[in-house]
């Protein structure tokens, strides 16, 4: 004779999936989460030294020869610093259509609010074709960060780290340039808050763009 299954059974049984599919769905929920916290600090662990790597690059090539006005401007505002110069890196934006490139340009590196998320700041690298004497305008930006938490740029003047530096004003280049960038992942359903990750590069002028002053070098 057929034994039938009972309803404390088959309620017993549905319980008893129940909790497995739980367990299932909490250890997917949370492999999908952890391998979001790596993807999110990969992507930003790369990123961090390559901005530095360029703007040491872009700094490192800085150009100064012939100019009697402005060619170096480092302010900073409420929320970020940014940075305007004369470079003789070869162009990275081809301003005209048939992909020539200028061996001297003007670079700006600048921050303005995420529209998507206040949280964020964008990073842009600029870069303009043709030299003029607005160092702060023309040229095409490039978004090289949507994560961006905080950029602090500070100028060696030989004794102190300044916040601002102008050439005429200060009578030539600092001897140290100090960048700092924290970048964070944007954030997702499944990502936890996460603590920004910040990289820090100085980079040293060549001492023929050095300032007038003989001063200690930058520690």
């Amino acid at each position: 004779m057929k034994r039938s299954v009972t309803l404390i059974e088959l309620l017993l049984a549905i319980t008893i999936m129940s909790m497995i599919m739980s367990m299932i769905y909490g250890m997917l929920l949370s492999t999908m989460k952890a391998r979001d916290q790596i993807s999110a600090y990969t992507q930003a662990n790369r990123l961090g030294p390559t901005i530095l790597n360029l703007m040491t690059e872009d700094l490192s090539a800085l150009y100064a020869y012939s100019f009697k006005g402005s060619f170096f401007m480092g302010k900073r505002s409420v929320n970020a610093s940014e940075i305007h110069f004369v470079s003789s890196i070869d162009s990275k934006i081809p301003e005209r259509e048939d992909g020539v490139q200028s061996d001297i340009c003007e670079v700006g590196y600048y921050c303005r609010p995420n529209p998507d998320d206040s949280n964020f700041l964008n990073l842009y690298r600029r870069e303009d074709f043709f030299l003029d004497d607005q160092l702060l305008k023309g040229g095409t930006g490039v978004l090289l960060s949507s994560a961006v938490q905080s950029f602090v740029i500070q100028y060696y003047n030989g004794t102190e780290w300044v916040d601002l530096w102008e050439n005429i004003k200060d009578e030539g280049l600092p001897k140290g340039i100090k960048v700092e960038v924290a970048l964070k992942a944007p954030s997702s359903e499944l990502l936890d808050e996460t603590e920004s990750v910040t990289f820090t590069t100085v980079i040293t002028l060549p001492p023929l763009y050095n300032a007038k002053k003989k001063e200690e070098a930058p520690k």
